[in-house]
């Protein structure tokens, strides 16, 4: 049943090992020669062999003399010499398995890399990832062996042809034979395969659990926890058992495998015995002469050799062929996603669930008010973006806010006016500017997590004005980072419509969307490389180091980077380089600041952007807030309500809905939530702390049950 829905699905074998081989022909199609010449030197060495018997016999029966006998033993051994060269193309044929493996993975990283965010937290899929990897990791199934068992079990078909058409004229029933034991290894490999393809989800998260913990122990970030908490005495005996659990299941494997091997074996001795009765019964019956009774015997021989790996090359080859098709599958779900987002939106769908598109009528539609990157802009817009995206620059606007992709010193950078794409459509027309930092407008947006029986957020209505500074607050859980990663276009809303400008989301291609958004998440990451790097989050020869100078000093970083003898050339992290250098909380915390004001997009968004940082530091960057989103349209989340007053307005959520929103003294007059959970925080501060108001305070409010997120 799974062989039949699998074969269904990908094609069967055949279109499996069509795909792979079509990868690596267009990697180089000297390819096909290599094949090719590993397969005619495999299949004359066997020839050769067969023959060489027949002649030898031959010519000591007729007397030949010794010259003639080492002449002929001579060439052909000259020959078999050839035939082995030319079977050894399996050295560098090897060697371009080895570099299909390499494109394989890249083209999953870069298809990963844009893949719906939602995909990503499930576990699900990156259990079908794990599959796929094993065409590019798997020791004993990865493209390579893919591609060396299928040679060689193509150049033993040939074999085996050639072969059968020779011991056909021993007998015909010496084919049948071999083709019914064949046909009998074959079924007793499928039934295993089909048992590992039903089975292999058990022991897959028995794995990724193994490997879960495995890397946790070798992470360095977790080694002090570790050691303070001792963790090897309640964290190894748990991968024990997992590892204890797996080997039961390849126990149940192996005893599986066995069985198949026992009757693919018991019919290979039963065929063989069959064919060596034919051939010793024509001897006696003098219908073979001795030259071919000799070559039937290495005939037989060979084909002996033939058959068994035949019965177990198809075995292996539909083994090797799960990993294929779980790497087509895997790829074929990320292309879908990826169109379905660059045909619909990258974060959200209209009210009716449809894809957002642009309507005669419509604002955006055909009236000049097209900004860059919105469907339908056929001045650059998205190609223009793409193409420069990919070769490492960042996403840029001018003060007046236009979206383009602008290089220091081009027209147009940092200087309001908007710059002219570099893709096919470039030549077109001026990229109409997006006017100012864009409003934002959210129209009863609902978003349920996959299983979810309740909405993380319902019912959003907001309009944020363009330019406006707001403040995102709440307890744990009340949907603030849901509402923002809506907003960047991580997730799609299940009900409602989101817009940038006056635009629906779903109208913008997904590169020109992101380019909008200066982002600083709480769970950040530091890409390998230099500081410059990862701030300008492109490479040395894209990325204008002034402008990374800047940015370093205006997210307070720049005194530590210039102190440390390599400057902002200095590479990160420790663990990924010998000379490298790890950074500490509040430096990572600043780094991630200089990387949002380096992209200068129209909308920032800062999520817990002071968690690690000392007062100091904190009290800096709330002086240089201003400075920051001006001409800018920001967000920004914090668990310390007293760093919200300089927005302006603060919206305060409870169960994904927005139940206050206004300035901190509006808030603070409702005497709300907003206003009891600024009491509870302020009040540690204050010197006059008085039972009388700890005693009012509602215990659903204690500080211990508030956490930022």
């Amino acid at each position: 049943m799974e062989d039949s829905v699998l074969k269904r699905k990908n094609g069967g074998i055949f279109a499996n090992y069509a795909y792979l081989y079509r990868e690596l022909f267009r990697a180089d199609q000297r390819n096909i020669w290599l094949i090719l010449m590993r397969m005619a030197g495999t299949v004359a060495e066997a020839c050769l062999l067969v023959w060489l018997p027949k002649l030898l016999v031959e010519l000591v029966t007729e007397g030949a003399e010794p010259g003639r006998l080492v002449g002929s033993v001579a060439g052909v051994c000259a020959l078999l010499f050839l035939a082995r060269m030319s079977s050894s193309c399996s050295l560098p044929l090897k060697n371009q398995c080895l570099r299909l493996r390499h494109i394989l993975e890249e083209k999953v990283l870069r298809q990963l890399c844009t893949t719906a965010y939602s995909n990503l937290e499930d576990p699900a899929y990156r259990g079908k990832i794990e599959r796929a990897k094993e065409l590019y990791h798997h020791w004993s199934r990865d493209a390579c062996v893919c591609i060396m068992e299928s040679v060689m079990w193509i150049t033993n078909v040939l074999k085996f042809l050639i072969l059968g058409g020779i011991l056909v004229t021993l007998h015909p029933m010496v084919v049948v034979l071999m083709l019914v034991g064949s046909l009998i290894q074959q079924q007793a490999g499928q039934r295993q395969v089909r048992w590992t393809k039903k089975n292999r989800g058990q022991w897959e998260i028995l794995e990724r659990k193994i490997q879960y913990i495995s890397g946790l122990t070798c992470d360095f970030g977790s080694a002090k926890d570790q050691r303070l908490y001792a963790t090897e005495e309640w964290l190894l005996p748990k991968c024990s058992r997992y590892m204890e659990e797996r080997g039961r299941w390849n126990r149940k494997e192996l005893r599986r495998k066995l069985a198949a091997e026992l009757v693919s074996r018991g019919a290979f001795l039963l065929e063989q015995a069959a064919i060596y009765w034919i051939l010793i019964r024509g001897v006696l019956a003098g219908q073979i002469l001795g030259d071919e009774f000799a070559m039937y015997v290495a005939a037989a021989l060979s084909m002996s050799s033939t058959i068994f790996q035949l019965g177990s090359g198809i075995g292996k080859l539909r083994e090797s062929m799960l990993s294929i098709a779980d790497y087509r599958e895997v790829v074929g779900e990320l292309g879908r996603g990826v169109k379905e987002r660059t045909a619909g939106t990258p974060g959200d769908v209209g009210e009716t669930g449809a894809v957002g598109v642009l309507r005669p009528g419509e604002k955006g539609h055909g009236d000049g008010e097209l900004r860059p990157g919105v469907k339908g802009h056929e001045a650059g817009g998205l190609r223009s973006g793409v193409k420069e995206r990919a070769a490492g620059t960042p996403g840029d606007v001018g003060e007046t806010g236009a979206v383009g992709v602008l290089r220091p010193g081009e027209k147009g950078h940092r200087t309001g006016t908007p710059g002219r794409g570099e893709g096919p459509d470039a030549a077109a027309a001026p990229l109409p500017p997006l006017t100012g930092a864009p409003s934002i407008t959210f129209s009863h947006v609902s978003y349920s997590y996959p299983g979810a029986e309740k909405c993380a957020v319902s019912g959003i209505d907001l309009q944020i004005r363009a330019g406006e500074r707001i403040a995102v607050v709440g307890l744990n859980g009340a949907g603030k980072t849901t509402l923002v990663k809506l907003l960047c276009g991580m997730y799609r809303p299940t009900e409602g419509q989101l817009s940038i400008g006056g635009i629906p989301s779903g109208n913008w291609e997904p590169e020109a969307y992101y380019r909008m958004f200066s982002v600083a998440f709480q769970d950040y990451v530091v890409m390998p490389g230099t500081i410059a790097e990862n701030v300008a989050c492109c490479g040395a020869e894209q990325m204008d180091r002034d402008r990374v100078r800047r940015s370093l000093e205006e997210a307070g970083l720049g005194e530590t980077v210039e102190a440390l003898p390599q400057g902002m050339d200095t590479r990160i992290p420790k663990s990924m380089f010998r000379e490298g250098r790890n950074l500490s909380g509040g430096e990572t915390q600043k780094l991630l600041l200089a990387r949002a004001i380096y992209r200068d997009a129209p909308i920032l968004i800062l999520d817990e952007p002071t968690a690690a940082l000392d007062a100091i530091a904190e009290n800096e960057l709330y002086q240089s807030y201003g400075r920051l989103t001006e001409n800018r349209t920001s967000v920004y989340i914090s668990h310390r309500l007293a760093s919200t007053r300089f927005c302006d307005r603060i919206l305060m959520m409870e169960e994904g809905r927005i139940v206050e929103e206004g300035s901190h003294e509006e808030l603070m007059e409702k005497k709300g939530a907003y206003y009891r959970l600024f009491r509870i925080q302020s009040h540690y501060y204050q010197n006059d702390r008085s039972e009388e108001f700890s005693s009012q305070l509602d215990p659903s409010w204690e500080v211990s049950g508030y956490v930022g997120g």
